[in-house]
């Protein structure tokens, strides 16, 4: 048994071409790194192994199962990476360390040290930020933008979804002040609120109550941008005073 602290490009092809590779453990650790140490290696991932019985013969991630200790004695010719929390690590290590069909063993913690990990992880994370940028430049785009009517400078709005609140009317209403309140299949004016309906505003992907109603309530910035400030407010939650003015008199530049 040889535990690998490196891992160059002659090793990756071995695993490879020769090799079964096992990840020992089938946490939360396993599980996140799982996908991405498969796409930076290139290589292919048996199955998981994990003490735990309650994870025996179940799909960790999508096709891979995970198959018992007794199970991973009769594999042959196994690559180990040990991806368990570092309380657990010593114990799989020594668990492992009795088995004479394991050729290498590959910590979490040499893992994160390797070049060729450390590459492939900003590598990855550079794609993915791009992806990013790029659905969000289109989202931004073609956001729907509250047209300012009135010339007022500050919009003040809150988000229902699904039925979850009753829209609370303002005790006092601010001639300073627009109101709104993103609704399911709802427009026009309700007291002193305009309505407008959330699906004019959220993204189709953005698929249920509790993350249609956050993406209104960080998306102000965006949404009525034609105004030079946005509050929002919570479905729930009356107001009752002028405070909200005091909140903008408070405000610096930026």
């Amino acid at each position: 048994m040889i535990y690998k602290h490196e891992l160059n490009k002659k090793d990756i092809a071995e695993i490879k071409r020769d090799k079964t590779v096992c990840i020992y453990g089938a946490g939360i650790v396993a599980k996140a790194f799982a996908a991405r140490l498969i796409e930076i290696l290139g290589i292919h991932l048996g199955f998981f192994c994990d003490r735990d019985k309650e994870k025996w013969n179940t799909e960790i991630i999508p096709s891979i199962m995970c198959i018992s200790p007794d199970e991973l004695k009769a594999k042959e010719n196994v690559v180990c990476f040990v991806l368990v929390g570092q309380h657990f690590t010593q114990s799989a290590l020594d668990d492992l360390g009795k088995l004479d069909n394991i050729d290498w063993i590959i910590t979490y913690d040499d893992l994160l040290d390797m070049d060729c990990i450390i590459e492939g992880i900003l590598s990855l994370n550079e794609i993915q930020a791009e992806s990013v940028i790029a659905t969000n430049r289109d989202w931004e785009e073609g956001l729907f933008e509250v047209p300012n009517n009135s010339g007022k400078r500050i919009a003040v709005y809150t988000c229902i979804t699904g039925g979850y609140d009753q829209l609370q009317q303002p005790e006092i209403i601010s001639d300073e002040f627009d109101y709104f309140c993103i609704l399911d299949g709802k427009e026009g004016k309700e007291g002193a609120f305009q309505l407008i309906d959330t699906g004019n505003v959220v993204p189709e992907c953005v698929a249920d109550n509790t993350r249609r109603n956050r993406f209104c309530k960080i998306m102000g910035s965006h949404l009525f941008k034609n105004y030079d400030y946005s509050i929002y407010i919570d479905g729930n939650i009356r107001i009752v005073g002028e405070g909200l003015l005091k909140y903008i008199s408070c405000m610096n530049e930026h």
